[in-house]
């Protein structure tokens, strides 16, 4: 999917909020476009921010936002309290169990919903054994 305006954008453009979403064809899910929200200027376009998120969630019957790591300082945390919920993908062996740990911890205590893990990249390895017999 390309990614030529997403929610960035909306916050400073004026427009349908239309023009700034893709409709993709798997059940009528609607996707932000994958936009990098930790490059903005976070305090001043927060209020139109809210207001876009507001406007998608009023369009479209579901909405997926693709942000960066939720770490505390960032504003894909602050983010997330606008939300029904978030979905954390843990990369498998790069991922610290605490470092999860406390984003969860985070998550609670701003009151959003945990609503899944993805462990992403995880390999199985198949044991030499198995090898041999194919």
């Amino acid at each position: 999917m390309e990614n030529l305006k997403g929610l960035a954008e909306a916050t400073v453009e004026s427009g349908p909020v239309r023009n700034f979403a893709q409709q993709i064809r798997a059940r009528s899910l609607a996707d932000d476009e994958r936009e990098s929200i930790g490059k903005l200027r976070f305090p001043v376009m927060a209020d139109g921010l809210r207001a876009r998120i507001e406007e998608l969630r009023d369009t479209f019957k579901y909405v997926i936002i693709h942000s960066g790591p939720l770490r505390l300082e960032t504003s894909a945390m602050l983010l997330s309290r606008w939300t029904d919920g978030v979905v954390l993908v843990l990369e498998a062996n790069a991922t610290r169990r605490d470092a999860a740990r406390r984003v969860k911890e985070i998550l609670d205590a701003a009151n959003v919903s945990v609503l899944g893990v993805v462990l992403n990249n995880r390999t199985f390895p198949i044991p030499e054994a198995i090898y041999r017999r194919l």
